[in-house]
């Protein structure tokens, strides 16, 4: 069975991160997308 630094390492996030996505507590309500503005193409 994988532990929290398993799922973390596979996510390429922190420990605390996946600690509070699992307590229902995601922590940021919105998120900074680049936007057509700022000149970013994506990959």
């Amino acid at each position: 069975m994988a532990d929290i630094k398993d799922v973390a390492a596979r996510a390429g996030v922190s420990v605390a991160t996946v600690s509070r996505v699992l307590n229902g507590n995601p922590g940021r309500t919105t998120t900074s997308a680049p936007s057509s503005s700022s000149g970013w193409t994506g990959c």
